[in-house]
């Protein structure tokens, strides 16, 4: 996906690749706002002849399978290490005019696959001026019909070309991680840009559309998720009460509720914690990732909840980690339900255990 984000900066200017071992660093300690924007994920095939002469000769020809979430990567490209740049062709066969001179007549055919997911985190400083953009870009690749079974991971820094110590705090952390000092754009890494980016954002920064299934590597500490609103109806309390047999007159009662504290009836307590888990859901940030959710903790009811009140939930990541089977994680979430006066209604935990990316592939 080619389409930018709110006043995004210039193309990647330095890229550090970090080995698998090494933990990721952590960029909220560097900067006063750091928005993790939602992955956009690419799949390619990769061709060549049986004796791979594109490959002997630095060419790269891909073709990108058609997505809705990203139709911009749709098509043909040739990257001859400069990144790979747009070229026409029928959709059934690979274009031959632009290898032409390598290929001398040999066939073509798929010789692997490669998956790249991007996640764009964007550094602001106290005066809410975007100091920096780091391209987190996980390459996995294997053999056509098998499972990934090559990864690399590499961060790309641009920066608004002003110095601050937000910059210099960002490329200290990278380069540590990375065990090297940062590498130019003319240096024989993967050319990342131009970065491929998410949705546009709105004027908060904020994704319209975070319906995407965010896995382990794409969470981190202080990542936020906001739900769409739901009204709460007569029919919902009647069937909540019907179900579990909770017929409590304060919730069933018009006549009785009218004479409690709040004067009129209140929905009930779980109704409204279900609920979060129902709108969580319709951001599909975790639909299609997650495994099992883990338990609900320090729940509390803070104020009332009505018939004809607007909910809405928040999600916050509080931190992530790997399990031992390495192929799922464990993501704390402390989740805030508000009506429609921004009041805090609800509040509590709600961890959840998540896939990774590899795992999701497999």
């Amino acid at each position: 996906m080619e389409t930018t984000t709110l006043d995004p900066l210039a193309d990647p200017r330095r890229t550090w690749r970090i080995p698998d071992d090494r933990r990721l660093p952590v960029l909220e300690h560097h900067a006063d706002d750091v928005r993790r924007l939602p992955a956009v994920t690419v799949r390619e095939t990769l061709w060549d002849t049986p004796d791979r002469a594109l490959a002997f000769a630095g060419i790269e020809l891909l073709r990108a399978e058609p997505d809705d979430d990203a139709p911009a990567a749709d098509g043909w490209s040739v990257d001859r290490g400069r990144g790979p740049t747009p070229v026409d062709g029928p959709r059934d066969r690979p274009p031959r005019d632009p290898v032409e001179r390598v290929l001398r007549g040999r066939t073509l055919e798929v010789v692997r696959i490669r998956q790249t997911t991007t996640t764009l985190l964007r550094a602001h400083g106290r005066d809410g001026r975007l100091h920096a953009e780091l391209a987190d870009v996980r390459v996995d690749e294997g053999d056509p019909g098998t499972t990934m079974l090559r990864s690399a991971r590499w961060w790309a820094l641009t920066d608004d070309g002003a110095p601050s110590s937000v910059l210099r705090a960002i490329e200290r952390a990278v380069t540590e991680a990375a065990d090297d000092d940062g590498r130019g754009p003319d240096d024989p890494v993967p050319t990342l840009a131009p970065v491929r980016r998410p949705a546009p954002t709105d004027a908060s920064g904020r994704c319209e559309d975070e319906r995407v299934p965010h896995y382990l590597e794409d969470l981190a500490a202080g990542q936020t998720f906001t739900t769409p609103g739901r009204t709460i109806t007569e029919a919902d309390v009647v069937s909540f009460a019907s179900w579990t047999n909770d017929n409590n007159q304060v919730h069933t009662d018009v006549e009785f509720a009218s004479r409690t504290r709040y004067g009129r009836r209140i929905v009930h307590g779980m109704l409204g914690a279900s609920l979060c888990v129902g709108l969580i859901a319709r951001t599909g940030v975790f639909e299609g990732s997650a495994v099992a959710l883990l338990g609900i903790d320090q729940w509390r009811f803070t104020a009332p909840v009505f018939i004809g009140d607007t909910v809405t939930c928040q999600v916050e990541v509080l931190s992530t980690r790997l399990t031992s089977s390495g192929t799922t994680g464990i993501v704390e979430r402390m989740v805030t339900l508000r009506n429609q006066h921004d009041e805090v209604v609800q509040h509590g935990r709600m961890d959840v255990m998540v896939l990774t990316r590899a795992a999701a592939i497999a």
